[in-house]
């Protein structure tokens, strides 16, 4: 179980050698997912990169330990099983933020204390935020849409005349790729019958 695996204490005694063949197979175990197309679900490959991250931490590979790490805190975050609040998630967290101090990214680093601080004080049963933690936390977004429509009432409108040329666009080119389909076939059937 990974709540209560230390990953230190297994890899501490390991040479460098041995950590970059551990490297190897962990990235010949993750190729059949990208990191990219990772979501949540995938519980396995989830824990396989966890592991990988935490040998790149091990070995100093740091950047490419915040890489992977970043993408399973925002999906385990995002996941409505586990969530931002969830022990695997926080433990995914932690990680990351060692990552960021080993780095120097001391301010990244100090707001992803500050959402591990929020998360274990919000696993209390009695806890309710109060309102003005949650308009400073915007995680909805909502204060960057007030923002918006404050400084440029006009630019809600604007996004949504975007999407919808994005969708007339789509379609258009859907429709194209079609004609030129039929064109084809039509084509190819009136040479097959002269």
């Amino acid at each position: 179980e990974i709540i209560r695996f230390d990953i230190k204490k297994t890899l501490s005694g390991l040479d460098r050698k041995f950590l970059s063949e551990l490297i190897s197979v962990g990235e010949d175990a993750t190729q059949k997912v990208r990191l990219e197309d990772l979501h949540s679900g995938k519980e396995e490959i989830i824990r396989d990169y966890f592991a990988l991250a935490c040998i790149y931490l091990k070995k100093g590979r740091l950047d490419s330990a915040e890489k992977v790490l970043s993408r399973l805190v925002r999906v385990r975050s995002d996941s409505l099983i586990f969530g931002p609040r969830h022990e695997e998630t926080l433990i995914f967290m932690r990680k990351l933020h060692e990552s960021l101090k080993r780095q120097h990214k001391f301010k990244v680093a100090s707001s992803m204390e500050a959402k591990i601080k929020n998360a274990e004080r919000s696993n209390d049963e009695d806890y309710e935020p109060d309102l003005t933690e949650m308009c400073v936390n915007d995680h909805c977004g909502a204060w960057e849409n007030i923002c918006d429509a404050l400084l440029d009432p006009s630019s809600i409108e604007k996004e949504k005349l975007e999407k919808q040329n994005e969708v007339v666009e789509e379609s258009r080119a859907l429709w194209l790729s079609l004609r030129k389909t039929y064109w084809s076939l039509d084509g190819a059937a009136a040479a097959a019958t002269m």
